[in-house]
């Protein structure tokens, strides 16, 4: 079934399952006259321009220092399908264009190609005549081991997304000897550093450092990390990546969060197919915050408080009064107009003498004020008896029309619910296995269906936080927001982005009310995690380690460049 994209119109990028991508290829063929040879060479050329695009540590390959490239011994390792094919066309494409030496190529295959008439074989053909080396697999201590080790870059091609259950073989054994030079080279660079340390200069540890980036090769994918597939499951074998060049449709494993180190730099490779064929990917969508931040109407120049929504945040015990301050202060960071902080009585002077913007009201007095456009539950909240007859309210408010937005330990107490629709959980993997019942090892390595099934059983979106952050509606939508920001590593992250969320639920409810305009909790939870995703690398590039309260000044620039009439844009 293709996915339906939330961003209806918009040039997005969706991900494609292997059957689903396996299907694109036959309509190719069938009904628009792009067969396997025409898409292999279509495939080839684009990783080819791709991979001229990029750098890595110790090589670049763009602008003048195309000359390193040519200079370069590459190592090719390939098995017999189409990643190996597209891998052969674009280092043919490379050597035919003097971007490259042939004569610098080793081709080493898993077993012996086929010469069949077939875009590998045509490829390799032509490589063949040109001058470049051809080896099968020897094992760890064979000729073409002597060659990777000789490397100055290495192009993997062993396997692709068809591969069913684990690489085995010769190319299991090609993949573990590209992991051993990773693993050498950070021997290597432990040794370096262990130099480094014991010299008064400073310049040593310069020269060590730059000497272990030099000594390994960067290992680029073709299409996927070899090893890695919809049946990937930890513990099987899968390449170690610098660069992924990753053929349309882009596969959507890729994006499992176990799995996505394994890719390193993602790189798309467009170009190949008709854009009505890639329509028909099933596996999400992927979001970054400048494509999803257009789904949030920006706030009007005669806009006033209310209309910018009100937020309140029931969050906070003895021990645990950073968490609401941060998501209430994360609200006011994603452009909520009022934020009302209900805090019990034992934590209320240490919350109330902190804020100022923020409205502070000790539990039970809240009585009377207005009424929230979104309620915030559950960072730090604790799990007593008294959280369950507080959220019975919350769930009749949301029957009412606010927006809902549940944490941490509101999680916990809410398992088991189903939400009028209008509900937001961000569970972190440990909270999801939790409510699902299930083991956190089995709920990781496979999370899209699961993801999925929740949100359809709970008829609420679910965020599920992690090195890649994965979204789902009710309805089947999926979006993903690409991660690997070790930043966020940190706690108070997600205390942060349930009030981003919070905040910008707020302001929608609040354009519902006054325009007409659907709330659609999905969309609000992609844009907040992508928000908190680019906050996470503004803080990372210009403090380092830091505390989340940083985070929360970042994503108020972040947020008002895109929704804040006068604000810098740049």
């Amino acid at each position: 079934m293709a996915h339906r994209p939330l961003r209806r119109g918009a040039a997005d990028v969706r991900l494609a399952s292997a059957s689903s991508a396996k299907n694109i290829d036959a309509l190719a063929a069938a009904e628009w006259g792009l067969d396997s040879p025409a898409l292999v060479e279509a495939a080839g050329r684009a990783c080819r321009k791709a991979l001229l695009g990029s750098a890595f540590p110790g090589t670049a390959f763009t602008g003048t220092a195309i000359r390193k490239l040519r200079d370069t011994r590459i190592v090719a390792l390939l098995g017999g399908g189409n990643n190996a094919a597209d891998a052969l066309v674009m280092l043919r494409a490379l050597a035919l264009s003097d971007e490259a030496d042939p004569l610098l190529f080793t081709l080493v295959f898993a077993r012996p190609p086929r010469r069949e008439n077939s875009p590998l074989s045509s490829a390799l053909t032509t490589l063949e005549k040109l001058g470049s080396a051809v080896l099968g697999w020897d094992g760890p201590a064979g000729r073409a081991a002597e060659a990777l080790d000789r490397a100055g870059l290495v192009i993997d091609g062993i396997a692709g997304t068809g591969l069913r259950g684990a690489l085995s073989g010769e190319a299991a054994e090609m993949a573990l000897a590209v992991t051993a030079l990773a693993a050498a080279a950070a021997g290597a660079a432990a040794a370096g550093a262990a130099v480094a340390a014991g010299a008064v200069a400073a310049a040593g540890a310069v020269a060590a450092a730059g000497a272990t980036a030099a000594g390994r090769p960067p290992v680029v994918s073709i299409d996927v990390p070899s090893g890695l597939s919809d049946e990937w499951i930890p513990g099987f074998p899968v390449v170690r990546a610098d660069l992924t060049l990753a053929v349309e449709p882009r596969k959507a494993c890729l994006y499992r969060p176990l799995a996505r180190a394994s890719a390193g730099r993602i790189v798309p490779v467009a170009g190949i197919f008709p854009a009505s064929l890639l329509e028909l990917a099933d596996g999400g969508e992927l979001m970054t915050f400048a494509e999803a931040a257009v789904m949030i109407p920006p706030v009007a120049v005669d806009a006033y408080k209310h209309l910018r929504g009100l937020v309140e945040v029931r969050a906070g015990s003895v021990g645990s009064t950073g968490a609401a301050w941060l998501a209430a202060r994360a609200s006011q960071a994603a452009g909520a107009g009022l934020v009302r902080l209900v805090a019990d009585a034992d934590i209320y002077p240490i919350l109330a003498g902190r804020c100022a913007g923020i409205m502070v009201v000790p539990e039970g007095r809240e009585g009377g004020r207005a009424k929230a456009d979104a309620v915030l539950a559950g960072p730090g909240w604790g799990r007593n008896e008294s959280r369950k007859a507080v959220l019975a309210a919350l769930l009749d408010a949301e029957k009412d029309g606010a927006a809902l937005v549940l944490d941490a330990d509101a999680i916990a107490i809410a398992r088991g619910l189903r939400f009028a629709g209008r509900t937001i959980l961000t569970p972190h993997p440990g909270e999801f296995a939790a409510w699902l019942g299930v083991e956190k090892p089995a709920l990781m390595a496979d999370p899209f269906a699961l993801v999925r099934r929740a949100a359809a059983e709970a008829n609420a979106v679910f965020v599920l936080k992690g090195e890649v952050t994965l979204i789902a509606g009710p309805d089947g939508r999926t979006v993903v927001v690409d991660g690997l920001v070790p930043a966020l590593a940190a706690g108070g992250s997600g205390d942060v982005l349930a009030g981003l969320i919070a905040a910008l639920a707020a302001r929608t409810v609040r354009l519902e009310a006054e325009t007409g305009r659907p709330f659609d909790p999905l969309a609000v939870a992609a844009v907040g995690a992508a928000l908190l995703t680019e906050a996470g690398r503004a803080v990372a590039a210009s403090i380092g380690f830091s505390d989340a309260e940083d985070l929360c000044a970042a994503a108020g620039r972040i947020a008002a460049g895109a929704w804040l009439p006068g604000a810098d844009r740049g």
